[in-house]
């Protein structure tokens, strides 16, 4: 226990050094680009995250992490393989996909640098997924924060460079990564058993989970691609920007489900009743401190936006206060995934994926020739629903509490929500806040607290 402790306090300490590097990093490149060119460098690093972020789907992480369970003696065999496979699909579609990329950028030598930098990103996400399954994080985080850190210390020594410079010092770094964590993990794996090992069957069962991560990418990058079209570089900067500041939250958020599925798993297989009292009070919490903690979150990062970017970058602070609900929103809905995947509901989970985002793309498509604003907004709203209906179906999935209570709950928080988007007065903030705790105080006692746990269903996979 004290082990595992220590070890998610380091990890956890790493990511949080590598975010604070991540910032700096962003802030320097956005200072030097200024907001067109960085509208643009975001543009070109939104085509790399969706052909790496496809290739890397190919064979799912999870896919790898039940093969490498089930034959443990034979992850070096499976991995390398793995790695062939994935490579050998990226040279068969590389010259489609470079002509695609030089149609959008128009500039042979930056088309072939993003194909080597696409390789390079999805090799390198590709085994961190491997290092975190095989449980070696921390050579992984020490490694990835040496190389963050060179990569500050390279943009603050070449502080007048162009976007193709720093492509290439990107690329540079992360084929660097690529071959150390490949090196190490070969050496730390050397005697291995032989087993049979079916590739095909790899496929086969990656395609739900394909599926799913192909819509999250779109959904999280295609708005760039569409203000860059549809409106301005301007505009792709200013959203950029309040993306970039913000991811470091989304990372830790992950960082934190991908330690919490253990203990989430173990109460379920244990006590049904007890794990669904865990979610729902999970749900409470998170929903009530995120609603509160983001606008203070909010007052310090906007202070932070003005103190550290350029006076140019001033527009990005109203997108920023829509982005930063988006991640509360985009927190609760990693918490629903991990639970439908300790239930094995892998069907509605995609189905949540498939609606949401056929729905949100076209959406985010059409207002995106209104400009940065009206996205933002139609993108927060959107998914505040999508979410709504999320947490519906689990608690209705799991458990009969008075849906109807959770759901003026939710239209509360909606309406808290809108009043610190669009009321700068402190005395009506200091009231909503006030009117909103009471609320909850009222909610947690007469719905959480006296839910009958004999209501539950019989439902236990």
């Amino acid at each position: 226990m004290r082990l595992g402790l220590k070890r998610f306090s380091i990890n956890l300490f790493i990511k949080i050094a590598l975010v604070i590097i991540g910032i700096f990093s962003a802030s320097i490149i956005a200072n030097s680009l200024l907001p067109l060119n960085y509208g643009y460098y975001s543009f070109l690093f939104s085509l790399v995250s969706i052909f790496s972020g496809t290739y890397n789907s190919i064979i799912s992480s999870k896919v790898i992490k039940r093969e490498i369970i089930l034959k443990p003696k034979s992850i070096k065999t499976i991995i390398n393989n793995v790695v062939i496979i994935k490579l050998s699909f990226y040279f068969i579609f590389s010259i489609p996909i470079y002509f695609i990329l030089n149609l959008l950028v128009k500039n042979n030598l930056l088309t072939f640098i993003l194909m080597f930098l696409i390789m390079n990103e999805f090799l390198s996400d590709f085994l961190e997924q491997v290092y975190f399954t095989i449980k070696k994080t921390l050579f992984l985080s020490i490694i990835r924060l040496i190389l963050s850190t060179n990569f500050l210390l390279l943009i603050l020594y070449f502080n007048n460079f162009e976007i193709i410079t720093l492509i290439i010092i990107q690329s540079f770094s992360l084929f660097l990564f690529n071959i150390i964590i490949f090196i190490h993990f070969n050496l730390s794996f050397q005697n291995e058993k032989k087993e049979k090992v079916i590739y095909l069957v790899f496929l086969r069962d990656s395609l739900s989970f394909m599926w799913i991560s192909l819509l999250g990418i779109a959904s999280t990058y295609l708005p760039v691609i569409f203000l860059n079209f549809n409106f301005s570089s301007l505009a792709t900067a200013f959203y950029s920007i309040a993306s970039k500041i913000l991811s470091p939250l989304g990372i830790i958020s992950v960082f934190i489900m991908n330690y919490s599925f253990p203990f989430f798993m173990k109460i379920y297989s244990v006590d049904f009743k007890k794990f669904v009292k865990y979610i729902i009070n999970t749900f409470t919490y998170i929903i009530f401190l995120g609603s509160i903690s983001v606008p203070i979150l909010s007052l310090l990062i906007n202070y932070g936006i003005t103190t550290f970017f350029d006076s140019s970058y001033i527009d990005s602070i109203i997108i920023f206060r829509f982005e930063i609900w988006f991640t509360l929103l985009l927190l609760i809905d990693l918490f629903i995934g991990m639970i439908l995947n300790i239930l094995g509901k892998y069907k509605i989970l995609a189905l949540f994926v498939t609606i949401d985002t056929l729905i949100l793309l076209p959406l985010l498509f059409f207002v995106s020739f209104r400009g940065v604003y009206i996205l933002s907004i139609t993108k927060l709203l959107i998914t505040f629903f999508f979410t709504f209906y999320h947490v519906i179906i689990l608690l209705k999935l799991v458990s009969k509490i008075n849906i109807t209570k959770i759901s003026i709950f939710m239209v509360f928080t909606l309406f808290f929500i809108l009043t610190n988007l669009y009321f700068n007065n402190i005395f009506v903030l200091i009231l909503a806040y006030i009117i909103y705790g009471i609320y909850f105080l009222f909610f947690y006692r007469k719905v959480i607290i006296k839910h009958d746990e004999d209501s539950f269903n019989n439902y236990h996979v």
